[in-house]
């Protein structure tokens, strides 16, 4: 018997999403996906339309029909025979044989079902898979983009590298959900076994950045040195007291650039740990790295702004995104936990989690810094805490701002 649903969306994916759960088709099923009406964006609200896709199985009772047919007959026979005597027993005697038979054939059909046969790299066709891959993304406007595919355990991983992996990941996962979906169904019609397969998307990497990260952060460590060295020297001389002041400022501050080229290194550490031992991440994990990976990007750039321009405005916009930061590793750490509690990830993904989180929010840490010595040095001032805390307590355009980072880089549902 097929059965069918039809999902709608403003996307393909969108809408395969939207088939693909309202047809609620048990997880083994050889689901069939047909786009039926493609979206357009039409102009000025004419001509819109949003993304049909449907989704359709055989549930194997074509057979039974006619079986089930004749009992329903033979039941109808037998009440029709009981009105006269109601009292009798028999037919629910016979009712009583009847189902125990049935359940146990249900049984013994559903459980070859059930099981799952691993995979080799000699069972499946891994070029089948990539190409499949790189026409869906292809759709999502996405160059460059490098797919690469191994069988591990059992299990197709795959590996897309590149620069918006935003857009591949979607709203809530659900892109992703549906590529790795969309990808394990084209998999199974070639090689008719059940693949299940795993897409991880954690932006560009490549050996040349990787070699380059590490190249810029002996440099970096290279030239705190040298720096910290003639700065010292310089303020043991007889020099006025502004320039006493600005030479403290320079020594704690290329303190804290060094520290932020040290959690790049960390963070690529953790990137090829990802990498060598094929951690997977849920795609609800990765679009909550993204969120963190953006805002971390953006204070970034304020403090280095705030720094080359002595631009105090950006200086004071760095301390309550670094509070937001702090909220999101938070949020962030007490989500993970709670899918490993549910069997979403994996331990040792949970370490790695942890590590990726400290360094994204130290980071930040040193970014305050930055900006916080940047407004000290405006104000004569060098009681870097004082200061901070007299900003947060005391200034509505603090509280504005936090409010705008916080709905900005808000995890969602």
């Amino acid at each position: 018997m097929i059965k069918e649903f039809i999902g709608t969306g403003k996307t393909v994916a969108e809408a395969t999403v939207a088939a693909k759960t309202g047809l609620n088709a048990p997880a083994l099923a050889d689901i069939n996906v047909e786009v039926v009406v493609m979206p357009a964006k039409g102009f000025l609200g004419f001509g819109k339309k949003d993304a049909q896709v449907k989704a359709w199985y055989d549930d194997g009772r074509k057979e039974k029909k006619p079986q089930q047919k004749k009992e329903n007959r033979a039941k109808h026979t037998e009440k029709k025979a009981e009105k006269k005597p109601q009292p009798k027993n028999e037919p629910v005697k016979k009712e009583t044989v009847k189902k125990p038979a049935e359940r146990k054939l249900v049984s013994e059909k559903e459980e070859p079902a059930e099981a799952e046969v691993k995979i080799t790299e000699a069972d499946i066709d891994k070029n089948i898979a990539v190409e499949y891959l790189k026409n869906m993304i292809s759709g999502l406007k996405i160059e460059d983009a490098k797919i690469s595919a191994a069988v591990v355990d059992g299990v197709l991983q795959m590996e897309i590298s590149c620069e918006d992996y935003g857009i591949i990941i979607g709203r809530r996962g659900e892109t992703l959900d549906s590529l790795q979906y969309l990808t394990s169904l084209a998999v199974k019609k070639s090689c008719d076994k059940y693949v299940r397969v795993t897409i991880d998307v954690l932006g560009k990497y490549t050996p040349e950045l990787a070699a380059s990260v590490r190249e810029k952060e002996e440099k970096t460590d290279h030239y705190e040195d040298i720096l910290g060295t003639y700065l010292v020297k310089l303020s043991a001389r007889q020099i006025s007291s502004r320039d006493s002041m600005e030479a403290a400022k320079l020594l704690k501050i290329i303190g804290d650039f060094e520290r932020i080229s040290d959690h790049a290194a960390n963070l690529l550490e953790t990137a090829e740990e990802i990498r060598e031992k094929k951690l997977q991440f849920t795609s609800q994990a990765l679009l909550e790295l993204k969120v963190i990976y953006s805002a971390v990007e953006e204070i970034l750039d304020l403090a280095l702004t705030a720094f080359l321009k002595n631009d105090l405005e950006s200086a004071s916009t760095v301390e309550p995104l670094e509070q937001v930061i702090d909220r999101l590793k938070e949020q962030m750490r007490t989500r993970h936990i709670l899918r490993m509690q549910q069997g979403n990830c994996s331990i040792e993904a949970g370490f790695v989690w942890s590590d990726l989180l400290t360094n994204l929010e130290r980071t930040a840490d040193h970014c305050s810094n930055i900006a916080g010595c940047m407004l000290d040095m405006a104000q004569q001032n060098m009681n870097l805490h004082e200061s901070l805390r007299e900003f947060r307590n005391g200034s509505q355009e603090y509280r504005r701002k936090f409010k705008e980072f916080e709905k900005k880089y808000d995890l969602g549902q």
